[in-house]
């Protein structure tokens, strides 16, 4: 509290940036909206979306309402989005590479099979140059398992020669693989005579490597085996990626299911290709299956009309941030805004975007009871002016009125009399009985027109002192300080590190008014958690009965926040005076809170110290049955 805001910013220049392009939006459309970036008081940094409403729009001066949400985890989200697609692509062309070396062998020797035996030998030198020159292993072994060919690539990586290997069974890799390999190669068959298999081999150093392997079963015209030929290659590499991908689609979809708002990944024609939890209650299914794949688009149609639908497939396709808010068809109270984040992923003709959804409607409501509280705050504290200044002269008025008519009823029977002896005796160039006729109704009418505005007056005040059309009445003060707690409970949370609540719990019921102790908790509250300066600040507050025994209630509000000065303490109560930057308060706040304490009955105690906090102690008393006099509440 009483900081300039710049230091969130990473520096002045982005500082300066988010204001610009925030306050330009609020000129052009009454509100605003940026992405920034701001420093946590650890050092780390997070993306935020500002949204910002004026106080009052005919004047920006009284500053604006703002809120900031943190968008760190949707940005991380469609990075891991991207990596997870460009590594997919990569794993793609390698397969279809080996695939094609692979085709390519068993091409050839499918050709070679069915020449004579003559041809085959003319060929041997041929097929022995184009598989020495592959890098992945070939080999190939008869029915019994004993090899008869191997490349260099295969005795390079198993440290052999060629000599060792040829006319013997060699299977380096565990039993259980062994037996995998064995059940695999028995049940090929000239009509299903390929398989692919995946199996650790072990090298000579010790070394569990992981490898696959491409297996063709060979028959001859009678369909008896000859012999098998098979393709591999070292796919470790490939495996810890695989591992660490599938790490990263954990963690993608722990974060998507962890965001409270319906996350949603479409392509340019919103045909959905993920989703989070809260997406899949957004459009009423059961299953991830029975949306992935699907398209979204008429439901948006539905639920924003074509025209916005257009909007976000044009940002997709532009491949550019963008926001909207929006009311949905048929509940014009309720707002959503919708964010669209576009995947760069570079390359392929689809554009892709991540698409959020957030329920503003509880927002928008609040900044516009926030606006209108403190318009009708500004406008009792002027009215209670204007009624002071208005009510003087009228009294003099009201007071000297039944002076004036007693002076009048002494005087009118002298003229009277005078204009009885006098003929066509006239006053301002009336005959005198008319005269004497218009002085009264002049007389009467002055009266009238300050009966009127002392009603007038007495309205003005009586608007600027509501509070509540209930007024006193029977409360559980337990339930009131909660439902406080609860409605700043999140804004406290976003900028201290530990709030306590200590409330005494089964307090009994006492008469008091409930805005009395709610909507100055509330600005204590607030005020604590926008005091805070500290890596380990804290909020507590305590709520119990009065020790005196009279069944009221005490509120303690403590922080160890920035604190204020002896000086500061002794104006805080006072209207319109603040230690905030500009435009973030109207100095209203404490000002109406004890307003609201003493009418109550109660009272409000301040001890602070700079550096140290500030802790705020309210008591109010249990003010009896309104409609029973003497009576307290059992």
């Amino acid at each position: 509290r009483g900081k300039s805001a710049r230091i969130v910013y990473l520096d002045d220049e982005e500082y300066e940036r988010a204001g610009r392009d925030k306050y330009a939006q609020i000129q052009v459309k009454g509100k605003g909206a940026v992405e920034t970036r701001w420093k946590r008081k650890d050092g780390a940094m997070i993306e935020v979306h500002l949204s910002s409403a004026p106080i009052d729009p005919s004047n920006l001066a009284l500053g604006v309402v703002f809120t900031a949400l943190d968008i760190t985890a949707q940005k991380k989200a469609a990075s891991i989005l991207l990596f997870a697609k460009q590594d997919l692509e990569k794993q793609v062309a390698e397969q279809t590479r080996e695939l094609d070396v692979a085709n390519m062998l068993l091409r050839i020797e499918l050709e070679e099979h069915h020449k004579t035996e003559d041809a085959l030998v003319k060929s041997e030198h041929l097929y022995r140059a184009i598989v020495e020159d592959q890098t992945e292993f070939i080999c190939r072994f008869r029915p019994d398992g004993t090899l008869s060919f191997v490349n260099d690539a295969f005795c390079r990586f198993f440290g052999k020669k060629r000599e060792e290997l040829l006319g013997r069974r060699y299977r380096p890799m565990p039993p259980e693989d062994q037996r995998m390999v064995r059940d695999a190669l028995r049940s090929l068959s000239p009509e299903n005579p390929l398989i692919h298999l995946e199996f650790r081999a072990e090298r000579p150093d010790g070394e569990i490597r992981w490898m696959q392997w491409t297996n063709r079963a060979i028959y001859d015209d009678a369909g008896t085996l000859v012999e098998h030929q098979a393709v591999g290659r070292d796919i470790t590499d490939r495996k810890r990626s695989d591992l660490q991908i599938q790490e990263s689609r954990n963690m993608l979809r722990a974060v998507f299911d962890g965001i409270s708002d319906p996350l949603i990944m479409v392509r340019e024609d919103m045909t959905l290709i993920m989703l989070n939890r809260a997406a899949l209650r957004f459009f009423g299914a059961l299953l991830y299956k029975d949306m992935i794949g699907a398209s979204c688009l008429e439901f948006f149609r539905g639920r924003y009309g074509e025209e916005a639908t257009n909007l976000f497939q044009g940002g997709i396709a532009e491949q550019e941030p963008a926001r909207y808010e929006m009311t949905t068809a048929g509940d014009s109270s309720r707002y959503e805004e919708v964010f669209v984040y576009p995947v760069l992923a570079g390359g392929g003709d689809r554009c892709t975007a991540i698409i959020r959804i957030t329920d503003r409607t509880k927002q928008r409501l609040m900044e516009r009871e926030l606006i209108q509280s403190e318009k009708l705050a500004s406008l009792g504290l002027l009215i209670s002016g204007i009624v002071h200044e208005i009510n003087n002269p009228n009294n003099f008025i009201s007071f000297n009125m039944p002076i004036l008519r007693d002076y009048l009823r002494e005087i009118l029977p002298v003229l009277d009399e005078h204009a009885a002896r006098t003929p066509r005796y006239e006053v301002q160039g009336m005959p005198y009985a008319e005269f004497r006729e218009d002085v009264m109704k002049l007389l009467e009418n002055i009266e009238h027109g300050s009966v009127r505005i002392n009603t007038t007056v007495a309205k003005l005040k009586e608007f600027a002192r509501k509070k509540d059309e209930k007024g006193v009445r029977s409360i559980l003060p337990t339930g009131v300080v909660e439902r406080a707690v609860a409605i700043c409970h999140t804004q406290i949370r976003k900028t201290v590190k530990t709030f306590d609540v200590e409330v005494e719990q089964d307090m009994p019921e006492m008469f008091s008014d409930p805005d009395a102790i709610e909507q100055p908790l509330i600005n204590l509250l607030i005020n604590a958690a926008q005091a805070a300066d500290k890596p380990d600040s804290y909020i507590r507050l305590r709520a119990r009965r009065e020790d005196s025994g009279r069944g009221g209630l005490v509120l303690e509000v403590e922080d160890n926040g920035c604190g204020m000065d002896s000086k500061t303490v002794s104006r805080i109560f006072d209207p319109f005076f603040t230690t905030k930057e500009e435009g973030l308060g109207t100095g209203l706040g404490l000002y109406i809170s004890k307003s609201l304490i003493e009418t109550a009955g109660g009272s409000i105690s301040v001890e602070s110290e700079i550096g140290r906090g500030t802790a705020i102690r309210v008591v109010l008393p249990d003010l009896g049955d309104p409609l029973h006099p003497g009576e307290t509440s059992k």
